[in-house]
């Protein structure tokens, strides 16, 4: 027999097990001991959001810290292996774009500090960003605007 299983979620383990019962008139169910084991993972595709959270931390004159909360559990499609984040100000013409690995020293369940160096002083910067695994990157869920402090 064939089963279809619906409603699996994206990258995720799962465990199945399986047994065969039959009906006796006089004994009532009977279930085989012998029970069938599989684990399967079904295939990662693209993360549905980017983050749950980002915030600015102490911008400087000529950087901005971004603090990431990982996208819920169900939102990430596989493993989160990195973030791309474009940013630009509006006095340039060019997109900046910026990849950030997850190191192995920090979980991908945990907030990810993410430093935008190299900025113009007391400029507003549009922050647009991306959660990926290894089949690709999400679709932005919002654009960030911070600005940078003016040098003392």
């Amino acid at each position: 027999a064939t089963f279809t299983f619906t409603g699996l979620h994206p990258g995720s383990d799962y465990d199945l097990s399986a047994s065969a019962c039959t009906t006796a008139p006089v004994v009532g169910q009977l279930c085989a001991t012998n029970v069938s084991m599989a684990s399967f993972t079904t295939n990662e595709t693209t993360p549905v959001t980017s983050f749950s959270r980002a915030i600015s931390v102490s911008p400087t004159p000529k950087s901005i810290v971004v603090t990431l909360s990982p996208p819920a559990l169900l939102n990430r499609s596989g493993v989160i292996t990195h973030y791309t984040l474009a940013y630009k100000s509006p006095d340039t013409l060019v997109d900046m774009l910026e990849t950030f690995s997850i190191t192995s020293s920090v979980s991908q369940d945990e907030e990810q500090n993410i430093t935008l160096s190299n900025l113009q002083e007391f400029q507003n910067y549009t922050i647009v960003i991306s959660a990926c695994t290894v089949i690709g990157c999400s679709t932005s869920t919002g654009t960030i605007m911070r600005q940078t402090l003016q040098a003392a």
